[in-house]
């Protein structure tokens, strides 16, 4: 059995079994006279502060601290968050959804970044920057998104999509292969646009915690958008996002 209870235990004996415990999240170990500094980055790991884990302040000794944060975080539950019970009904997995609910534009022959303004569902996945879709822990992931095009201009329009990767901190770079290329036909009237709705499917290699990937796209015309829809009648429809992305945990590395 773990003991993960501070007292009787030296700073470095239980600095290192947290270490060891949470690996992915690349904690080390430092000596005692830089508790704080460890205490503070244990607190703002996004792993840990969604759980109510404390900073350093206000607390005397690590002791005191370590206690406080075993009342508040439940280590077996962060340390074992795939194990299940019968039919699988305690299996935990890191899964984020999002969406932006606004139109998006762009010049001619120019990358810009997709941005979300909206989070539907995140646990250990979230969107730092308004686009990057960052893991808290390493793994396999599989990346899923759509995209709602329109074009008003005259003539058939190209549009580029594509996926750049990186870690918060890091350089970013272009992931191979990952760009799609489509092509919109003239509008159909001055009142009536062109569109089309497509959709991509990736599994993607996030080796350490906080890597992101980030959605690009350019366009041959600025009368290209990535396009938001409000509700609609005749008949009554729900309104349309300009993007939605999911992303969802399949493997450890």
């Amino acid at each position: 059995m773990v003991i993960y209870d501070p007292r009787g235990q030296t700073w470095d004996s239980w600095c290192a079994l947290m270490a060891e415990l949470f690996a992915p999240q690349q904690l080390g170990t430092v000596t005692e006279d830089k508790w704080r500094e460890w205490a503070d980055a244990f607190a703002g790991n996004g792993y840990f502060n969604r759980s109510g884990a404390p900073d350093s302040n206000g607390f005397e000794t690590w002791q005191d601290w370590a206690f406080r944060l075993l009342g508040v975080v439940d280590i077996d539950y962060l340390t074992e968050p795939n194990m299940a019970t019968i039919n699988g009904a305690n299996i935990i997995f890191p899964y984020g959804a999002f969406q932006d609910t606004t139109t998006q534009t762009n010049t001619v022959n120019t990358a810009q970044v997709v941005t979300f303004n909206t989070v539907d569902f995140s646990n250990a996945i979230n969107i730092v920057d308004g686009s990057k879709i960052t893991v808290d822990l390493p793994g396999l992931y599989n990346l899923q998104f759509s995209v709602q095009l329109q074009s008003v201009a005259t003539t058939s329009t190209d549009t580029s999509i594509w996926l750049r990767q990186g870690n918060d901190g890091g350089a970013s770079t272009d992931v191979s292969g990952s760009t799609g290329l489509l092509g919109l036909p003239p509008r159909q009237s001055a009142i009536n646009p062109s569109h089309d709705i497509k959709g991509w499917n990736y599994f993607i290699a996030m080796p350490a915690a906080n890597d992101y990937v980030q959605i690009w796209w350019s366009t041959t015309s600025a009368d290209v958008t990535i396009q938001e829809y409000i509700a609609t009648a005749l008949p009554t429809r729900p309104s349309t996002a300009s993007i939605v992305a999911t992303m969802t945990f399949v493997s450890v590395i």
